[in-house]
């Protein structure tokens, strides 16, 4: 048989190999370290499987491995020119027939391939043994039906073909092509029996066949053409390494493999598919087998070489998949999305033209394609070995692009595949930041709520302040689910995120989340959802580090969120007082019930009795049945609104059904144990809600997180007194002021409502009293004994044991006498908490009246500790205190009130002394009007009627001296400023009390409010708009008093304005509220002008036209439009009043100031308020018929004297009304009221200015830019020009202006529609004039830039002033007037 020639080189492979024919020496030496490596690779992976192995077939595997190494490695290759003439023989083609015994036949193949084995490599080999080529592929060897005999054979010929090897990555054919698919035939089968270990020898003859096979590289002699052979190979090796298990025959296989792809200039797509059959295999079993290990390996190294081929299936099968008709569509598609996936993993350029496929995909009109797409970009995107996205930046964009997807579903799959994107790869969180940002306002909620969720599962160090603002927005969202969602994964953050300054705002959102009012039928369902995190999310269960985590958010908590905080104590100590009393009542009934039985089985009375008996006991049981159903629903307006009717049946249950009441009732009964641990709550907890029904269990939940103390139990206030007491002894710690006062606020704020488990502690808190030495915390550790002490001297009686209240008495005394003013005051409201009756008496008489000696200091009393300087603060807080909490102190024992008054005028505020502090002054004010007060309760002699408006003078006296401080800022030790504010105070206290109501003049009144807003002191304004708020909200003041709080809007601190404003609205709104309760006051009422805001308008004008400003000639009518313009906002707000308060202004217009007859001031204000109401009312609908009802006008203005008036000439500025006319009888009638209403009275100048009106405050100058002086000449032709041009129209508009003036006085006009009219003309007016005032500002700014220009060229004449710089320019005096 003739050799065919090297058909193989014929092949261009797509790398450039190296060549490695050389001189014979170089290949001996080459082919020698060829052999050490690879002998050395064989025994590390010898050692490598030893440790592996572990199943039987895996040992059997590496024993037959290790046999292999060893007999490839026992004997030293010899080259074939040096081998004996028997071992020539033995390579003789005669040496081995086909014909010979089987025996013979095995035991010399087996010879000849031994010593082929020893053969060095040697190209010029086949020369010399061509006879042996020719001879072992006879088709009797090949095809032979004992299986040795084929694997010898097959091995000879790999080994020959080692031999005579002159290019290791390209042998030549040595045969034809039938003898080539024989051998390679031969070969395939011979590997498929790898698996067959029964034999050894056999089997390692097998494996070292496959090694020789990797190294030779005979398999890239298969011909392209023969696919089905390429095919077999590939597929017999999958076979032979998924029954084997193993990872043994990887490796060369993988050789085998990746020389064939190297070659295959188009490989075919069942070579494909066996290659990433595996792969898909894995994804579905989450299994890495021996096979996908092999497709794995092969596919990483032959990138390169299979990348088009493997592109051209996938590609196929992607566009396969899009025609939905076809069967089998989902499970197809689900199919190439796993293979993509699981290629990407193994290398992203594997995929080098399917992701271009993808992203036209991307763009497809069926949704659900671009939805699949999208989670298989997603996935590859995301995993950690990839690195498309920055691999594919033009692909990557396109895919991020989808973001903004018209369908939810899309948008809600990308913020998903963002969020595990940002964790595989947190470089690219840059750029993935602005599209979350975005998505965090979609329209669609459940877009919002996925992109909350994303957001919150990404490490917190990379989420940006951006972003976490975002989140921030999305605690507000309008959606109930979206708010709790990202309230709920913000509470999770916390624990990660508490150091970190922008994330501090985490528990007061939460917190201020019961305050929503949003969806008011929500307000439970957020009480239940703070309390719920609160407990579940922020809180360990722990009590140590439970009080940490309270103690650490407690911190954080602002004014709002502390009130918010205590809210919930109280709503919870709420419904725990409700349940315990239900089941108070249901056992008061049971035993009742009982008695009856049994009284009527023991008592026989006559028939009469018995009906009455009978009828009085069935009134019991409605009267009993009406209190539990009371109950019942304050019960069921704790819950939430949608478990109304279940809530409402659980408790009927338990009222009716005594056997429901059962084990449900006990544990609850359990959980009202108010000295219950933590863990004894979340046994009684699970015992609750251990309901099979899902809906029953809910409920019960939300009942038992009603009932038990999630938040604050005995745990947490017993470890937290002990913090505190230590904290107190020990003082080592340098911050261990800060850390007492968080923990005594703390404490302060649930002592009112958990007494009961602060009292155990009582000792406790005693001693601290007895041991601090700081004021701030002496006054904090009181008022949470007096709020946890009440009633603690009876309690202790009853039970006898050893009194705290006994040995606290004493030390509150001294106290009392010798702290501080504050504690002082501290000091006596605990007393009248903590102590009986008869005991408070006993104390005052200890501290105001003599005992014993005189002599001592210590028997020295507050009376006395007047006249002692050092002593006096201290004494009057005592005094004021115990005025105000102990009145009757001062009634039984006699106290000298007069004595002390003169002391305090005489000695304090004598205006010659100026030696007293500011401070003793004040505090000296604030016991004067306690003593008024106290005058006031025990009656009024001409004497004390006498000494009290002595101090009522002196107070009014003060505010009109008005020794004011100009400097803001002046902290200096006699504050001046508290004696005005101390009187302001008093003048309220006493106008507010009950007992002495203070009438106050209309000087006064005028007084009180000029304090307001005409103080030059800040602080002085704030403080008296701060207390006449309070007492305005606590209804102790009618509304005529906010009016003059409302004149704080004109103040020149925008802060401050901005503050009265806010004041002055909640008023107004406090006042409607109360009205709507309140059935039978309506306008017509007698005492309406003492509740409703629409009267307040009288004494706004009074107060206006009264103004310092005003009555100097040189009113600011921009600040009393501010005050208007604030009181009509308010005023008119969802309420239809117009027709009212119309008229209310024409009845003020018929009348005289009552204080200065002749003045029209009120005139123009009324008129301002008529144009004022006329804005504010614009677009609005409302009743335009006059308000019949009768109307109250305060006594401040008074009715025309027709009579004896004579009339009033207006401002001089103002047009003068025509107010006298002459009857029949030739006597004077006065038609100055209807004329009065008839009449505009404001200034021609006078415009209204609604947009500066209503921005409060000075506001800030605007820098003038200079224009050019280019620009200014072509300005001033064009002006000439139209100034030219316009003289006409101007003219025009004179006449008709002068012609509208007389027509208007001819008209006789009703007064309900002049008003509007008044203001529309003004309105026209102003709007006439807006050309000419534009002219006039362009003109100002010109004039104003070329002073500014005169003025820098002066500076640099040092000391000589300019002609320019000393006048003045027209348009300033156009402005000043």
């Amino acid at each position: 048989m003739a050799p065919r020639k090297a058909a193989a080189t014929k092949k261009q492979t797509p790398r450039k190999r190296k060549s490695v024919s050389k001189k014979s020496k170089d290949v001996e030496s080459s082919s020698e370290q060829e052999e050490s490596e690879n002998e050395s690779e064989e025994n590390t992976k010898k050692d490598s499987d030893k440790k592996s192995s572990s199943n039987k077939p895996e040992e059997v595997s590496q024993q037959l491995f290790s046999a292999s190494l060893m007999n490839q490695t026992q004997h030293e290759q010899v080259d074939h020119r040096d081998l004996t003439d028997e071992e020539l023989s033995i390579l003789d083609e005669d040496y081995i027939s086909p014909k010979q015994a089987i025996n013979t036949l095995i035991s010399r193949l087996e010879e000849v391939y031994k010593l082929l084995k020893k053969i060095k490599q040697d190209e010029k080999m086949f020369d010399t043994y061509d006879n042996l080529f020719d001879a072992v592929v006879n088709k009797k060897f090949t095809d032979h039906k004992d299986g040795r005999v084929r694997t010898f054979i097959a091995s000879i010929i790999v080994e020959m073909y080692r031999c005579m090897l002159h290019d290791p990555d390209q042998p030549d054919a040595r045969y034809t092509d039938a003898d080539m698919i024989r051998i390679f035939n031969l070969i395939t089968d011979e590997l498929s029996q790898l698996t067959v270990k029964d034999k050894k020898e056999q089997h390692v003859s097998r494996y070292h066949l496959l090694e020789r096979v990797a190294e030779v590289k005979l398999f890239i002699l298969v011909s392209d053409e023969k696919f089905d052979l390429l095919e077999r190979i590939f597929k017999t090796f999958y076979e032979v390494v998924s029954e084997d298990g193993t990872l043994h025959y990887t490796i060369p296989m993988t050789e085998i493999m990746v020389s064939m792809l190297e070659v295959t200039d188009a490989i075919p797509f069942g070579v494909t598919e066996a290659l990433l059959t595996p792969l898909v295999r894995k994804r579905k079993t989450k299994v890495e087998s021996a096979d996908y290990h092999l497709s794995r390996s092969v596919l990483d190294r032959s990138v390169e070489y299979i990348v088009q081929s493997l592109d051209d299936y996938i590609i196929k099968e992607l566009r396969e998949i899009k025609n939905k008709k076809k069967k089998n569509y989902n499970e197809k598609r689900a199919l190439i999305y796993n293979t993509i996936s699981e290629v990407n993993l193994i290398d992203s350029k594997l995929l080098l033209y399917v992701v271009p496929e993808l992203a036209l995909q991307l763009k497809d009109e069926d949704d659900g394609v671009r939805l699949g797409v999208i989670q298989l970009m997603g996935e590859m995107f995301s995993a950690r070995e990839s690195n498309l996205v920055n691999e594919y930046q033009t692909v990557a964009d396109e895919f991020f692009s989808r973001f903004s997807d018209k369908e939810p579903k899309i948008r809600v799959q990308m913020i998903r595949t963002a969020g595990d994107i940002i964790k595989a790869h947190p470089s690219c969180y840059k750029m993935i930041e602005e599209k979350l940002l975005e998505r965090c306002d979609d329209y669609d909620e459940k877009v919002r709520l996925v992109v909350v969720d994303v957001i919150t599962n990404i490490s917190p160090t990379l989420i940006s302040e951006k972003l976490v603002n975002k989140i921030r927005e999305r605690c507000r969202d309008k959606k109930q689910n979206v708010r709790e969602l990202c309230l709920h994964q913000c509470c999770k953050l916390w624990p990660a995120v508490q150091q970190d300054p922008k994330w501090n705002w985490i528990v007061n959102d939460l917190i201020k989340y019961m305050a929503d009012r949003s969806d008011p039928s929500s307000e439970k369902d957020h009480r239940l959802f703070v309390e719920q995190m609160l407990d579940r999310v922020l809180l360990p269960q722990e009590p140590k580090l439970r009080l940490k985590a309270l103690l650490d958010i407690f911190a954080q908590f602002d004014t709002l969120s502390k009130t918010a905080f205590k809210q919930l104590i109280f709503f919870k100590v709420g419904y725990q007082l409700t349940v315990g009393k239900l089941f108070e009542s249901l056992f008061e009934s049971n035993q009742e019930e009982e008695e009856e039985d049994t009284e009527m089985t023991n008592q026989e009375e006559e028939q009469d009795e018995e009906n009455t008996q009978q009828l009085e006991k069935k009134q019991k049981k409605k009267d009993k049945k009406a209190q539990l159903d009371l109950i019942v629903n304050q019960l069921i307006k704790l819950q939430p609104t949608q478990q109304e009717a279940a809530t409402r049946k659980f408790w009927t249950d338990i009222i009716g059904d005594k056997d429901e009441q059962g084990r449900i009732v006990r544990t609850i009964k359990k959980s009202l144990n108010w000295n219950s641990t933590v863990k004894e709550i979340q046994e009684i907890k699970s015992q609750i809600i251990s309901e099979k029904k899902q809906d029953k269990k809910i409920l019960l939940n939300n009942i038992s997180y009603g009932v038990l103390h999630t938040i604050i139990d005995l745990d947490i206030c017993t470890e937290l007194i002990n913090q505190c007491e230590s904290l107190v002894v020990d003082k080592n710690a340098s911050d261990w002021k800060s850390l007492v006062k968080i923990r005594f606020n703390l404490l302060d704020m649930i002592a009112p409502y958990y007494k009961h488990l602060i009292k155990p502690s009582k000792l406790q808190i005693s001693n601290m009293i007895k041991s601090i030495h700081d004021d701030e915390l002496s006054c904090m550790i009181i008022d949470i004994a007096r709020n946890a002490f009440v009633d603690l001297e009876e309690e202790e009686s009853k039970s006898k044991q050893e009194t705290v209240s006994y040995d606290l008495e004493q030390v509150l005394m001294d106290m009392v006498k010798k702290g501080s003013p504050s504690q002082s005051k501290s000091c006596v409201n605990l007393i009248d908490k903590i102590y009986a009756d008869v005991s408070k008496l006993s104390i005052c008489e200890k501290l105001l009246t003599h005992v014993g000696d005189d002599d001592g200091e210590d028997d020295r009393h507050l009376i006395e500790l007047l006249k002692d300087s050092e002593s006096q603060l201290t004494a009057m807080s005592a005094l004021c205190e115990l005025a105000t909490t102990i009145p009757k102190c001062f009634e039984e024992f006699n106290i000298d009130l007069d004595s002390i008054q003169d002391y305090l005028f005489d000695d304090l505020l004598s205006p010659t002394d100026n030696d007293v502090s500011n401070h003793k002054k004040s505090t000296a004010i604030q016991l004067l009007v306690r003593i008024v007060l106290l005058r006031s309760k025990s009656g009024l002699s001409d004497t004390s009627q006498q000494q009290n408006d002595k101090v009522i003078r002196f107070l009014q006296d003060q505010i009109k001296s008005q020794h004011f401080i100009h400097d803001d800022d002046d902290d200096d030790e006699d504050d001046q400023q508290l004696v005005i504010m101390a009187c302001f105070d008093g003048i309220l206290q006493l106008t507010e009390s009950q007992g002495y109501q203070l009438k106050l003049s209309m000087q006064d009144f005028i007084h009180l409010s000029h304090l307001i807003y005409r103080h030059p002191s800040l602080r002085v304004r704030r403080s008296s708009s701060r207390s006449l708020f309070e007492a305005l909200k606590q209804m102790k003041l009618t509304i005529r008093f906010a009016s003059i709080l409302l004149l704080g809007v004109c103040d020149s601190n925008q802060d401050h304005a901005q503050l009265v404003k806010k004041y002055s609205c909640a008023i107004i709104q406090h006042f409607r509220a109360l009205i709507s309760k309140t059935t039978s006051l309506d306008l017509d009422s007698k005492m309406s002008y003492e509740t409703y805001p629409e009267y307040m308008l009288p004494y706004v004008i009074f107060l206006i036209a009264h103004d310092s400003n005003y009555q100097n000639e040189s009113p600011s009518f921009l600040n009393y439009q501010k005050i208007l313009f604030t009181y009509f906002d308010a005023i008119t707000k969802n309420t239809d009043n117009m027709s009212f308060m119309y008229q209310l202004i024409n009845k003020m217009k018929q009348r005289t100031d009552a204080l200065d007859a002749d003045s029209t001031r009120h005139l123009v204000i009324c008129d301002m308020a008529a144009a004022v109401l006329h804005r504010c009312t614009e677009g609005k609908s409302y009743d335009t018929k006059p308000y019949p009802g009768r109307m109250f006008i305060p006594g401040f203005f008074k009715v025309r004297d027709v009579a004896n008036q004579v009339p009033a000439t207006p401002h001089k500025t103002h047009m003068t009304p025509k107010v006298v006319n002459n009857n029949s009888d030739g006597a004077a009638v006065d038609l100055s009221a209807i004329d009065a209403i008839k009449t505009l009275y404001l200034p021609k100048e006078f415009k209204l200015n609604d947009r500066m009106a209503r921005s409060l405050g000075v506001p800030a100058a605007t820098p003038r830019r200079k224009k050019n002086a280019a620009v200014v000449t072509k300005e001033k032709k064009r002006r000439k020009k139209s100034s030219a041009g316009d003289a006409t129209p101007s003219k025009k508009r004179t006449k008709k202006k002068k012609s509208d003036d007389d027509d208007d006085d001819d008209d006789i006009v009703s007064p309900r529609s002049r008003l509007p009219r008044s203001a529309k003309k003004n309105e026209t007016y102003s709007d006439r004039e807006d050309d000419e005032e534009e002219e006039e500002e362009e003109e100002e700014s010109e004039e104003e830039e070329e002073e500014e220009d005169t003025v820098a060229k002066n500076l640099d004449f040092g000391d000589k002033e300019s002609p320019a710089a000393t006048s003045t320019s027209p348009a300033r005096k156009k402005r000043r007037i």
